[in-house]
């Protein structure tokens, strides 16, 4: 199944800052392909340098959610990697094996989704069929705010924060495809403003939402 991101998306309500309401999705990711450098070929009498690794010797030390996916990975990327990624800098997740599974919506129907979560930040992760045993992609991210989240999680300056639904209308004019359900789409990225009901969030990534 192709990984395709849809920058924007079915999402339930303002109440989906409640885990027990993202629970139910499921959609598959396939890591996408890259390339390595092209090294040019040897000439006669010299030989050609290959160009040196990247350095393995800095460690990232916040977490910038974006549009594209989560810190230094892309939406597609595995599972095992991300998770090592983000727990080394967030501390150990919480798991939620009550809500992994097959999904039921749209997409993600027929494919197995299991989720983490790292304090104000849940990671969705999707497999290509309906097993737990395979591998699982990168699919989408949702943060329990509209504002900045605590450190080490930041937001990509492209994103706006704490603004009122008014505030996204006015400055995104063409986002309101899911305002019946309390976000506004800024492109690539969902938000739900706080209000007197309560807190906000994001949401960016692959949607196959019960919508």
């Amino acid at each position: 199944m192709t990984f395709n991101a849809i920058r924007a998306g079915g999402v339930l309500t303002v109440a989906a800052l409640s885990l027990s309401l993202v629970m139910t999705a499921c959609q598959s990711a396939p890591a996408p392909q890259t390339s390595g450098p092209t090294v040019p070929p040897a000439t006669a009498g010299r030989a050609s340098k290959s160009p040196l690794p990247p350095s393995t010797s800095t460690r990232d030390t916040t977490v910038t959610l974006s549009s594209a996916g989560v810190g230094r990975f892309p939406f597609g990327s595995s599972k095992e990697e991300v998770s090592a990624y983000l727990t080394e800098i967030l501390g150990r997740p919480e798991v939620h094996p009550e809500f992994d599974g097959v999904g039921q919506c749209e997409g993600g129907a027929g494919l197995y989704a299991s989720r983490e979560t790292y304090g104000q930040v849940t990671v969705t992760y999707y497999a290509n069929d309906d097993k737990s045993t395979s591998p699982e992609m990168l699919a989408s991210w949702l943060l329990a705010t509209d504002k900045q989240p605590d450190p080490p999680l930041m937001l990509a300056d492209s994103i706006p924060v704490g603004l009122t639904m008014e505030q996204l209308q006015a400055r995104f004019p063409n986002g309101g495809d899911f305002e019946y359900m309390g976000f506004w789409d800024i492109g690539g990225v969902l938000i739900s403003p706080t209000t007197d009901d309560g807190e906000g969030a994001m949401f960016s990534g692959l949607m196959d939402w019960c919508t």
